[in-house]
């Protein structure tokens, strides 16, 4: 419905400014419309399996690598 639609749109929202620059988490809660931290971070949780952090640094790790192989 909509409601899953909007938080696909969010969580995609979420991820690229979590691997965009080091804006903090609470901010990016923010941008993608959500009132509390906490709630987000367990909905990107449940939806990427792994916290927002996490993710941020495993995109940054990802991209060092590409860089070195390029």
């Amino acid at each position: 419905g909509l409601s899953t639609a909007l938080d696909e749109f969010r969580m995609a929202r979420a991820k690229a400014l979590l691997t965009g620059a080091a804006q903090p988490i609470k901010d990016i809660v923010a941008c993608v419309g959500y009132g509390d931290v906490n709630n987000f971070i367990r909905k990107f949780k449940k939806h990427e399996g792994m916290t927002p952090l996490v993710y941020r640094k495993k995109m940054a790790v990802s991209a060092d690598i590409q860089a070195l192989e390029s």
